[in-house]
């Protein structure tokens, strides 16, 4: 008598697999740089850059003052950020 026994090669691929009828959703981008942004308002016809400035900190002071000396000041640096406007966009096509 010949072997009844049937195997999962023996098995049409449609009939092995199990389908869910829930869609996925799409993949959608996590923009974690808009999280902590500021947005800002550029005038029109005034250019598309945008000018920032911060000061640097100041060391920190390891010497011991003295009665009656006044201590030798620092000057203060600034670091000025450039940043410039630029449109992205893409154009649906209706199928």
């Amino acid at each position: 008598m010949a072997d009844a026994l049937t195997t999962t090669t023996e098995v049409d691929p449609a009939i092995n697999i199990v389908y869910q009828r829930t869609l996925l959703q799409p993949p959608t981008p996590k923009y974690v740089h808009n999280k902590f942004a500021q947005k800002f308002s550029i005038a029109r016809k005034s250019g598309n850059t945008m000018k920032f400035r911060r000061y640097n900190r100041y060391s920190a002071a390891t010497t011991p003052l003295t009665e009656g000396i006044t201590p030798n000041g620092h000057k203060q640096s600034k670091v000025d950020i450039l940043a410039e406007v630029s449109q992205y966009g893409s154009q649906r096509k209706i199928a």
